[in-house]
Parts: C-alpha cells; sequence; structure tokens
C-alpha cells in the first residue's frame, strides 16, 4: 500500500460518521470469516480487543468500531441485528453506569455485554493491578511483606474513597432522575475533576478536602455549570445515599472516577518510594489519566461474565448461518 493510499484511509476513517458502519456492514466480503465489535469508546478496544485476540480462531478477522456513544452502540445493534450476514458475527460491548438504579431501560439481546460494575475501568482497580503495576513498572518484588502492606494500604485508601463517593454519586443520580424537575439542564460528568476535592497523603491515605457535603455539591455544580436546588436536594440526599450503599461500590462509583483515584494513588506511591529511598524510579511507562486504560487493561484477568458471553460467542469458533 502507498503512503498516500495509507493516508487517505485514516482520514476517512476519522471523518466517517459513525452512522456509515450501517452501509460499511451491508457489503462485508461473504466469504471472510469476521467478528464485528462494536465498542462505546477508544479506551474499550485495549480491554476487550486484547482479549477477543487471545481467544478467537486465527482464521477469523477481527474488526472493531468505536461509536462514540452508548446510544450509538445500541443504535448500530438496532439497525445491523436483524441482518443476516454470511460468515461475519456482531457483538456489542456497553458500560452499564447506573441505568439500572435511574432506572433507564434498553433493549436486551445476548450478543450485546453489559458490564456488571459501572464501566471496565472499574474492572481495573483493584489491588492485584496495583501489584502488577509494583513489580513490572516500578520492578519492586512482589508476593513478599511490603507489596501485602501496600495492598492493604491501597485497599483502606479505596474504601474511604468509595464512602466519599456516596455522597457524589447520590447527587448524580438526582440529576439523573430529574427530581427537580429541571427540563433545560444537561449532566456533562467529563467536566468534573475530583481530585480538586480530596488528596492522597504522603501516608498514602485518603483525605477529603472539602469538610462539608455542601461544599462538594457547590463543587460539582461550578464544575459542571449545573444548579442544584438546595431546599429540593436536602430532602433526597439521605434517601439517595442509603438506596446507594445497598450496591457494591463499583457499581455505582463512575468507572473514570475510580481510574482518576488509581492513577493518582499510583502516582503518590511513586513519590513516597522515590522519598523514601532517595532514588529515582527507573519507569518503562507513566501511567497517567490518558493512558491507565491502555497500559492496565491488558493486565486485568477475564471478568467471569465477559468470559461467559465470549465462551457463548466464541467456543466453539463460531457456528454461523451459511
Amino acid at each position: 500500500m502507498s503512503n498516500a493510499s495509507f493516508l487517505q484511509l485514516l482520514t476517512d476513517a476519522s471523518t466517517v460518521p459513525v452512522v456509515a458502519l450501517h452501509n460499511f456492514l451491508l457489503n462485508v466480503k461473504s466469504n471472510e470469516k469476521t467478528i464485528h465489535s462494536f465498542f462505546e469508546g477508544k479506551t474499550d478496544e485495549s480491554f476487550y480487543g486484547t482479549i477477543i485476540r487471545r481467544i478467537k480462531d486465527e482464521n477469523y478477522k477481527l474488526k472493531t468500531y468505536i461509536c462514540g456513544n452508548k446510544d450509538s452502540v445500541y443504535y448500530q445493534h438496532e439497525k445491523l441485528n436483524s441482518r443476516k450476514l454470511k460468515n461475519q458475527m456482531l457483538l456489542f460491548f456497553v458500560d452499564k453506569d447506573i441505568e439500572d438504579i435511574i432506572p433507564y431501560e434498553r433493549p436486551l439481546s445476548d450478543n450485546i455485554y453489559v458490564t456488571d460494575y459501572y464501566s471496565i475501568e472499574n474492572y481495573i482497580v483493584n489491588d492485584q493491578i496495583l501489584e502488577q503495576v509494583w513489580a513490572e513498572i516500578f520492578k519492586q518484588t512482589s508476593g513478599h511483606e511490603l507489596s501485602s502492606a501496600l495492598c492493604d494500604k491501597f485497599n483502606r485508601a479505596l474504601s474511604d474513597y468509595h464512602r466519599f463517593m456516596i455522597i457524589v454519586m447520590s447527587w448524580i443520580l438526582y440529576h439523573r432522575r430529574n427530581l427537580q424537575n429541571d427540563h433545560d439542564a444537561t449532566l456533562n460528568l467529563d467536566c468534573v475533576k475530583l481530585k480538586r476535592m480530596y488528596e492522597i497523603n504522603e501516608h498514602l491515605e485518603f483525605k477529603a478536602r472539602l469538610g462539608h457535603i455542601d461544599d462538594v455539591i457547590n463543587m460539582l455544580d461550578l464544575q459542571t455549570k449545573n444548579k442544584t436546588y438546595f431546599f429540593i436536594w436536602n430532602g433526597y440526599k439521605q434517601i439517595l445515599c442509603k438506596e446507594l450503599v445497598q450496591y457494591d461500590r463499583k457499581c455505582i462509583v463512575r468507572g473514570h472516577f475510580e481510574m482518576e483515584f488509581f492513577v493518582y494513588f499510583i502516582s503518590s506511591l511513586r513519590k513516597v518510594v522515590e522519598k523514601t529511598t532517595a532514588k529515582q524510579l527507573k519507569v518503562s511507562v507513566e501511567i497517567n489519566d490518558a493512558n491507565a486504560v491502555d497500559v492496565l487493561g491488558p493486565r486485568v484477568m477475564l471478568p467471569p461474565s465477559l468470559e461467559l458471553f465470549l465462551q457463548k460467542w466464541l467456543q466453539p469458533q463460531l457456528v454461523l448461518d451459511v
């Protein structure tokens, strides 16, 4: 392939609308065995793509599609799933979010995988992955008293963080249910920077920077350009908190927020190690908010629900209509 041809393909891939996937898949090669996988975002490829490539038969190609958001994934499913495509398989992957709690109804299908937790990031944030970072990226010994103590320290900090997040997620649930009946309000959570509200100190402990719940809500409103009416919110906050504490925290805490905490903890850990040993750690990759899923996603153990989903579709390898 010439450089010009490659550059044209790259340009087309970055500009063609997601809806064009419909027309593309209608013209797939019937003699080519292909697994078509539809994801919400770009980082999903690092998580799901790695696992699928590991499991799939070598005779099948994997083609992936970034749809941009959950609504677009379901749109593609609606348009494509009923079509009979010879030697083709269509799989769809979405995050659960808190749509089961709001509740918000979505169509069910056995070829749509929905995460058990809020999102794929929640699968990554755990002490097993932390120990891998400690051993593989920080180049420290694992399986000994020190790494065990580190995992204990992390789990305590994560537990404290989750307690803090109950009020944040209650506020999100409050607005997702639109309990103040504000028809013009939108909730852009990508604008939220929770690290301004807490810190991980030199003892690797979680500490909230804002001492009062109202201060947290005011900061969330400020960051999202939202407006919470406290005379309504105050009547719901305890009820919402009591509702959310009944769930596994990973099912209710936004994965992006939990990953932000994890990256912050890893960064703080590195500073503590370098200060204590008076030596700079030589790492092969710098873990940050932008690359954390790409670096850590392939290291995650296969979640049981995802294993069952892929076993159903990929093992035995693809019994298709011909």
